[in-house]
């Protein structure tokens, strides 16, 4: 609750204790005027990230209009739904809004976009992984890949395939289709990380090693390589590797929930209690948790063993007091809402 809502609030209390009808009323409409700031609120801020998003499809050289589109597809798919998903119950999609959308990317005129083999990928990616269960979205790559029609799509088709394939167990088939893919383009990072995938889940950690090795080569400190790989490695039974991998991945890169993840259980599995409680912390923190990172790092401080080093300590001080500073700031944004 504002400060001024709540100045509002003891103002109606106070008419009350003169006048209970007209205190009554104006409590009444205090409480709806504050009901009608957080649907601005929530309004403003939404336009905003729509703005935003626009932008940001037009400056990367995707369709702006895409955006429209989907919008009109997520009203569609929940419009006769009683149980529509929690996203489209907090910000909900109304005309007014895809309307908005849709003026803000027509002002970029028409254009010509072309959608790369990349995203072609991460669409039958997504598809792949969303299409209910493994069993289904094989089944609809099956076809896909088949439909004669569909030849300017056979790859990223048969990519869908490979990932549907994986879910569902069938490595077999989904190795056979990997290779067919990568004798195309052996160096495709895609390709080459659908055929790592693979043999990870079945268990063959040494194949699996063997093309992040290669791949590696090819494309050093890419994120997904390196995430994948040390999670591979953390897997099979590896957790020094795939600490030192983590770590010198963390000098240059900006980090993220993922990353910290698997460096909590690498440092953690390699026996370094004090640096997987520091990596945690810092995975608490990007999850919003910023209480729970602190009271992690002063957990290290306090234990007896094992104990921070003197340079261990003086990181772990310098982030608590940043921590302290940004739970402040979460503090006073609360209020201010």
């Amino acid at each position: 609750m504002s400060i001024p809502t709540m100045a509002a609030m003891l103002g109606a209390i106070l008419i009350a204790t003169q006048n209970p009808d007209a205190g009554q009323a104006a409590l009444m409409a205090v409480q709806g005027a504050s009901a009608q700031a957080q649907i601005n609120f929530t309004r403003a801020n939404e336009q905003e990230a729509d703005r935003i998003g626009i932008q940001l499809l037009a400056r990367s050289g995707f369709n702006p209009r895409g955006m429209t589109g989907f919008f009109q597809k997520l009203q569609q798919s929940s419009r006769f739904s009683a149980q529509a998903p929690e996203f489209l119950r907090t910000h909900p999609l109304t005309t007014r809004r895809i309307a908005d959308a849709a003026a803000r990317a027509a002002a970029y005129g028409a254009g010509s976009y072309n959608e790369s083999l990349s995203f072609d990928l991460v669409r039958a990616k997504l598809v792949a992984r969303s299409h209910g269960t493994p069993r289904a979205a094989v089944a609809f790559f099956s076809r896909r890949v088949a439909d004669p029609l569909r030849e300017d799509s056979r790859d990223a088709d048969r990519y869908g395939y490979i990932i549907a394939l994986t879910g569902d167990g069938q490595y077999a088939l989904a190795r056979e289709q990997a290779r067919r893919l990568l004798a195309k383009e052996p160096e495709n990072v895609t390709y080459l990380l659908a055929a790592a995938d693979i043999e990870v889940r079945q268990g063959n950690y040494d194949t699996a090693f063997s093309i992040f090795s290669k791949t590696e080569q090819l494309y050093p400190d890419y994120r997904p390589l390196v995430l994948n790989y040390s999670n591979a490695l953390l897997k099979g039974g590896q957790p020094y590797l795939a600490r030192d991998k983590l770590r010198e991945f963390g000098r240059f890169q900006s980090l993220d929930i993922t990353y910290f993840d698997y460096l909590t259980r690498a440092e953690a599995e390699a026996g370094d209690q004090v640096e997987s409680g520091i990596a945690n912390a810092e995975y608490y923190f990007l999850t919003g948790e910023t209480q729970v990172a602190i009271e992690q790092l002063r957990h290290i401080l306090r234990q007896d063993a094992p104990r921070p080093d003197y340079y261990q300590t003086e990181r772990i001080k310098a982030r608590m007091a940043f921590l302290e500073q940004e739970l402040q700031l979460e503090r006073d944004m609360k209020l201010r809402k």
